[in-house]
């Protein structure tokens, strides 16, 4: 069995399924910005997973979006149309014959064997960048996450942190890169609405999952290692944190 086949195969609830596109058409709108007036872009997506960014690609209201992806997963590309998935393990990126205008890889850095191999991919990534494209990166912080990035997911190898993310940025020639935190995604409904996002952080302070875990398992019978485990996923929906890396070519 490839790694994540489990994890592809293995629909979210439906709440968190209409969290996740809505949250990626976020992300998109806000990686937009940066291309005014722009009627037709190309989109390389690293590590598509269940295909939300995808579909948030499909949402895009004026403005022709051409998707491509690539995966080590065969079974994460079938969803996408075959002429324009690619099966390749990073870095570097596969050839396509084609540059893009956005480079996007959620949640695949810190997956990587060590700063050299994420070098590598940005360094294959900025190549495969059109002039004025940007390259988008986001990543657990794993210096907040703390022994919680190495417990959400047994590949976790490389642990992302602004600095060392952004040394490899610049060391491969971005020099304009902006960094978002987004710290627990129920957090952000929007990334400049930062009065709600404290506001419902709050909220989320005091939640621990061990604690409602042990309160609760004799009405959920979900024991914590459970990949569906209520209370580890409402965690990570909530209060994981993380960092979006913006740099453009």
């Amino acid at each position: 069995m490839a790694y994540y086949d489990n994890f592809v195969r293995h629909a979210h609830p439906r709440w968190a399924k209409r969290f996740l596109v809505r949250f990626n058409r976020q992300v998109l709108g806000y990686i937009l910005r940066g291309f005014p007036g722009r009627k037709k872009l190309s989109v390389l997506e690293i590590g598509p997973g269940k295909g939300y960014f995808y579909e948030a690609t499909r949402s895009v209201r004026g403005e022709r979006m051409e998707y491509f992806c690539c995966d080590q997963n065969a079974v994460a590309l079938k969803q996408f149309p075959a002429e324009n998935a690619f099966q390749a393990s990073v870095p570097p990126l596969p050839e396509t014959g084609r540059s893009f205008d956005i480079i996007y890889a959620a949640y695949v850095i810190e997956h990587l064997a060590n700063g050299k191999q994420v070098y590598d991919l940005v360094q294959s990534c900025r190549e495969n960048l059109n002039s004025g494209g940007v390259l988008v990166l986001l990543a657990p912080d794993s210096r907040s996450q703390g022994f919680e990035f190495w417990n959400m997911d047994y590949t976790h190898s490389y642990p992302t942190t602004m600095r060392n993310v952004a040394m490899i940025l610049r060391e491969n020639g971005f020099s304009e890169i902006s960094i978002l935190p987004i710290n627990g995604l129920l957090t952000v409904p929007g990334f400049e609405r930062w009065p709600v996002y404290q506001a419902i952080r709050i909220f989320f302070f005091l939640y621990d999952y061990r604690v409602f875990q042990a309160l609760f398992v004799w009405v959920f019978r979900k024991r914590v290692y459970d990949l569906d485990n209520p209370f580890y996923q409402l965690f990570c929906f909530a209060k994981q944190r993380n960092l979006m890396f913006i740099a453009r070519k």
